[in-house]
């Protein structure tokens, strides 16, 4: 009757089995190992110290050969590497995933502070047009201002003249009269 390694205790036994085992032996205990389910085997040794997978690691080589012993440990690397593996991804998609909301939260900050200053934009450019208007009408005002003034310095200046005419002839008429 075949017995198979249904636990890690029995993996333990038959590993220490092995190792104490006399040749005639042999044949039923890599029966055993050979009929257990690998994927069992393979959970069992990943819950095993680091002394009982020495043990272990030996009673496979020695029962089973170097190429069972070989896939056997190929097997638990890989797991290994995986585990480690879905540990990283683990953390960087922790890690991805701050960042992914620490961007939405800085992305809505600056929707909220372009809203504000688009807002502020908003009324600082109808202050701009209301102040390009105000110019534009001072503008226009100063050159009615301008030509008037200038009209006035032209009438001012006519009736100077004509006032300086007039103290010529005031003069002249006093100068007539007194002689």
């Amino acid at each position: 009757m075949r017995n198979r390694i249904e636990s890690k205790e029995s993996m333990l036994q038959w590993c220490q089995k092995v190792n104490h085992a006399m040749q005639s032996k042999m044949a039923d205990l890599q029966d055993d190992f050979a009929y257990s389910d690998q994927n069992d085997l393979r959970s069992y040794f990943i819950d095993m110290t680091q002394n009982e997978k020495e043990l272990a690691i030996f009673a496979i080589q020695k029962a089973m050969g170097s190429a069972t012993l070989f896939e056997f440990v190929r097997q638990y690397s890989q797991w290994k590497v995986q585990e480690h593996i879905d540990r990283y991804e683990a953390e960087e998609g922790k890690d991805l995933e701050k960042m992914r909301s620490e961007l939405v939260a800085e992305r809505q900050n600056f929707e909220s502070e372009k809203m504000l200053y688009q807002t502020k934009f908003d009324g600082l450019n109808k202050d701009i047009d209301r102040v390009k208007a105000e110019n534009t009408r001072l503008i226009k005002l100063n050159t009615e201002y301008f030509n008037r003034n200038m009209d006035l310095a032209q009438e001012n200046k006519e009736m100077q003249e004509s006032l300086d005419k007039l103290y010529a002839f005031e003069s002249h008429i006093k100068s007539l009269l007194t002689n």
